[in-house]
């Protein structure tokens, strides 16, 4: 067949047929300066055509109701059974699933929590553990004015409160030497 007629049988422009040359989907041949293309690969490339394909996957065609039932009864009889027994199934797999999330949970420690370098009172106490009065003693040892550091000795804290209120952060790499 020649391009002329190979278009005609796809239906297809000849520009169509020149991409299928240079994809490599239908092989060509030259004749005395002409390009020949083989009857089965051009009939082949027309029964692609004529096999819908969504997203890659070839689609069958749907059979009358009658012909579908006589091939799918014995199939559908073999399923029963299973059919009937999958609430049971599903029942156990979703209990399993559970008793499996909590023994996961009941053996997993729990998460970590992100600190940040400067902690209020409350939190100094709970990522040190040390007593929260004991630490706001320690941060009052030394007087200072606003923004200043306690003696090293002692716990790192600052004031960032006024002169007439206190508020007091803590250095988490201070209390870390504590633990």
């Amino acid at each position: 067949m020649d391009k002329k007629e190979v278009c005609e049988f796809l239906g297809k422009s000849v520009r169509t047929v020149a991409g299928y040359m240079a994809k490599g989907e239908l092989v060509v041949k030259y004749v005395a300066g002409r390009a020949v293309f083989e009857r089965a690969d051009v009939e082949r490339l027309k029964a692609q055509f004529e096999t819908p394909i969504h997203r890659g996957i070839p689609l069958r065609a749907v059979q009358p109701s009658a012909q579908r039932e006589e091939t799918e009864r014995p199939a559908m009889q073999a399923m029963q059974p299973v059919a009937a027994s999958l609430p049971a199934i599903t029942e156990a797999a979703e209990s399993f699933a559970a008793s499996l999330g909590k023994a996961l949970q009941a053996a997993l420690p729990p998460p970590a929590k992100e600190w940040k370098a400067w902690l209020t009172a409350d939190e100094a106490h709970e990522f040190s553990g040390l007593p929260k009065a004991w630490l706001l003693e320690m941060a009052r040892k030394v007087e200072g004015t606003y923004g200043s550091y306690v003696a090293p000795s002692c716990i790192q804290a600052i004031n960032v409160g006024t002169e007439s209120r206190n508020i007091w952060r803590f250095s988490r790499a201070a209390l870390e030497g504590r633990r």
